[in-house]
């Protein structure tokens, strides 16, 4: 499995039987993807433009898009809510609750499970919350981890380490590594490795997942499948 880092939550993540786009908003998509014989399938996470950019139509691809996107389905485009499946042949995906906009995707192939969080993470804001939000905001998101459970094992999980959260910004991160154990990890909104050493240095004592930390645009990556 190849997975190439795009910008902030954007990854390329290609398999033997297809190449699956996540959240691509700007940055370079290399053509080579394009010349391979195989399924080419967008997701779009939600309607935030972060994360979506109506240019991806002009390729005329697939895309798999959220519920919120004021976008009617039409060939080979489709949306899908919270406890939706499409089936594409070779592999499903799966889309589960997100604790802000839109939905978090589950790619199920026979091979590999590649989960990408979108903007699913422990939204608390410690510095800001009262303690009565934080608690509701870890429990609405570790109900969505729990979800995932059923899933388990999870090789690729992308996920957002995003350090404007300010004290304990990875705390969703290390949970959901924690509860779901997924083989690999590849963070997103971590802006530049320097701004989360913190995780950097807590993700070097877990023995159970293998961590990347993109330094760079287009930095790609062979994972092996364990």
């Amino acid at each position: 499995m190849k997975i190439e880092y795009i910008s902030n939550n954007g990854y390329i993540v290609e398999t033997d039987k297809a190449v699956y786009v996540f959240d691509f908003v700007d940055g370079l998509l290399p053509s080579s993807y394009f010349r391979k014989e195989k399924p080419f399938i967008f997701f779009v996470s939600n309607n935030n433009a972060e994360y979506y950019s109506q240019g991806i139509y002009f390729y005329r691809k697939t895309v798999i898009y959220s519920f919120d996107i004021p976008q009617d389905p039409y060939n080979q485009v489709f949306k899908m809510s919270p406890g939706d499946m499409v089936h594409l042949g070779f592999a499903k995906v799966h889309a589960f609750s997100s604790t802000r906009e839109g939905v978090s995707y589950l790619i199920e192939e026979d091979d590999h499970k590649i989960f990408h969080a979108g903007s699913l993470n422990n939204w608390h804001y410690q510095d800001n919350y009262s303690e009565k939000r934080v608690q509701m905001e870890t429990e609405n998101f570790l109900g969505i981890i729990d979800s995932l459970k059923a899933y388990l094992p999870i090789d690729v999980m992308i996920f957002p380490v995003n350090a404007s959260l300010g004290y304990n910004y990875d705390h969703g991160a290390k949970r959901a590594v924690r509860l779901l154990k997924p083989k690999h990890f590849f963070p997103t909104q971590f802006n530049r490795v320097s701004l989360i050493e913190e995780f950097v240095n807590w993700a070097a004592n877990e023995k159970e997942t293998k961590f990347y930390f993109p330094k760079y645009t287009n930095e790609d990556f062979e994972v092996q499948n364990d």
